[in-house]
């Protein structure tokens, strides 16, 4: 048997409305709703006429942004978000400090489903499967018996052999006490064709959930398709809504530009204002508007830039004037004399128009596909932004301890992997402008040191923004050889523990951590010398990443700027 589930239910009128096509046009056959969003009401009304089946769709992590919320709920909410955001483990941790508000949150959304639809949910699942949070397992609140989607279902190639291990544990425990599903799927890991006639396979002989998100264009397309229809044949669902004249069809999957279909503003071509904050590097920013050149667009966008100059003698004026003279896109000059990287990053912003915002680093320079892949990321996850890899590039061959220890290497991550907000930066970022509205000064000059991106992805990441990652939309990055000598990378690991305790989370934490982390290393580098030089280095830096943050405490500041 399969159910093709349409998730988000009620969550805003375009994922309500895209819903209900997808039910008339029979592609999908169940839908799990929820509730204390803006649409949340609206789409109960039009379930209930149509005789609609519907599941509770429970939300830990997302902002309710209905206006019937009680203060309290939307209070432990947010405790709980802030909890689940922690970091990817927090799925599997039991917090008992939090027993009770889970308990509350879970039983307000059942209670109001049951307001809205008049009985209760036919079964549970849970925004981004946070339903399964060892809290929820472990306290048994769900009703005995009750309908539980599972885990997702993964190969041996797909996840190691811990993580899908887990899954089982968590996936036996559910069916001990509820009814369970034998697969789980998304159709976002399962959109091509080759992969559908699998899942449809694997339905016939076996009770298989292909969860889909109407409000996702690419989805959306998928859906709606005639491929789709072909392989996959949900049991038909009577309908008698005809959905909104508003709603814009589908085009075939064999249809030009599939998956790049921007759902900012409709038909309107969206718009992205590059920002570049400089300080003196003429040649790189030289080399950044060279490549912004080079920027393929597909007709599906337009794009400007930004360069803001940070230097009070404006010395990269004659670099953007040289630039303008043949460049086809928009370049806006402004400067803020006080070297403050957020004031610049702020000026910049003042600057910036259009739907969406992008920045890069001065040193930094793009894929020709860079904009296209972070706006069709950011189109196909529904995200508020998304971020990119940023890889090094050597100008001249660094030492062999440097490639060994993985000194200039940053984190990588599965395209589509929601980001924690520490773990976003602003080097290599397009996000929706709209999420600064409201917003004076959205970089804090306090953090003109560094960790003004950080402050501000935690603040936005508690209003409910989602980030994601796309590891298509690369950028590199610069490397001098002064970068990876040792005295700067100490300067740096210490000045990145003083400014961890600059924000309001996790002080005390981070504290302990240190205490604890510091006599240990202490003891490690001796023996960690005779190993090799790079193993020496990468625990000597993460010790002075500890030893900036006691330092700071205790009031000593050995490093009172970014080295430029």
């Amino acid at each position: 048997m399969l159910t093709v589930n349409a998730d988000d239910f009620g969550r805003c009128v375009l994922a309500t409305d895209r819903t209900m096509t997808c039910l008339a046009a029979n592609r999908v056959n169940s839908v799990s709703a929820m509730v204390f969003m803006e649409d949340s009401q609206r789409a109960a009304a039009l379930a209930l006429s149509s005789g609609l089946n519907v599941g509770l769709h429970i939300n830990f992590t997302e902002a309710f942004t209905g206006s019937n919320v009680p203060l309290s709920l939307r209070q432990s909410q947010e405790r709980l978000g802030r909890f689940l955001r922690t970091n990817k483990y927090a799925l599997v941790i039991y917090n008992p400090f939090l027993r009770s508000a889970f308990r509350e949150v879970f039983a307000a959304q059942f209670e109001e489903f049951t307001r809205l639809y008049g009985r209760g949910p036919s079964r549970f699942d849970g925004h981004q499967h946070m339903h399964l949070c060892t809290n929820m397992v472990v306290d048994r609140l769900f009703p005995a018996g009750a309908s539980v989607r599972r885990n997702l279902s993964f190969t041996a190639d797909q996840k190691s052999f811990v993580n899908r291990y887990y899954r089982r544990l968590v996936d036996r425990a559910l069916a001990k006490r509820y009814r369970v599903g034998d697969f789980l799927f998304t159709l976002s890991q399962q959109c091509s064709m080759p992969q559908l006639r699998r899942v449809a396979a694997l339905a016939n002989s076996s009770d298989v959930e292909l969860v889909a998100h109407p409000q996702i264009n690419v989805e959306f397309e998928t859906l709606m398709s005639d491929q789709f229809t072909t392989i996959i044949s949900p049991p038909h669902s009577e309908i008698s809504v005809s959905p909104r004249a508003d709603v814009r069809p589908a085009r075939s999957l064999c249809s030009s530009g599939f998956g790049h279909v921007p759902s900012e503003v409709g038909s309107h071509m969206p718009h992205i204002t590059v920002c570049i904050c400089t300080f003196r590097r003429p040649l790189y920013l030289k080399r950044l508007l060279e490549k912004l050149q080079e920027q393929s667009t597909g007709g599906l966008f337009s794009f400007s830039a930004v360069v803001c100059d940070n230097d009070a003698k404006e010395s990269a004026a004659p670099i953007v004037a040289a630039a303008r003279e043949t460049a086809t896109f928009d370049i806006t000059y402004c400067c803020e004399p006080r070297q403050n990287i957020a004031l610049a990053r702020n000026k910049a912003l003042e600057q910036a128009h259009g739907d969406f915002v992008a920045f890069i680093d001065d040193d930094e320079f793009p894929v020709a596909n860079w904009l296209q892949s972070l706006l069709s990321a950011c189109d196909t996850y529904a995200a508020d932004g998304v971020l990119g890899p940023v890889r090094p590039h050597f100008e001249s061959p660094p030492p062999n301890w440097i490639l060994k220890g993985g000194f200039c290497q940053r984190p990588e991550h599965t395209t589509g992997m929601k980001m924690q907000w520490n773990q976003c930066r602003t080097g290599n970022l397009l996000f929706r402008r709209r999420i600064l509205e409201g917003t004076a000064q959205a970089f804090r000059a306090e953090f003109g040191t560094g960790g003004e991106d950080k402050d501000l992805f935690m603040r936005l990441t508690e209003q409910g923004r989602v980030f994601v990652w796309c590891n298509e939309a690369v950028a590199y990055e610069t490397v001098l050889p002064s970068r990876y000598s040792r005295r700067c990378m100490i300067r740096r690991a210490l000045l990145r523990g003083r400014i961890s305790l600059k924000f309001p989370v996790g002080r005390l934490r981070l504290l302990g951590r240190s205490a604890v982390a510091i006599p240990l290393y202490c003891m490690a580098l001796p023996v960690l010398l005779l190993l090799g030089h790079h193993w020496f280095m990468r625990y000597f830096v993460k010790l002075c990443d500890h030893l900036g943050r006691l330092l700071t405490v205790l009031g000593i500041n050995p490093i009172s700027e970014r080295e430029a």
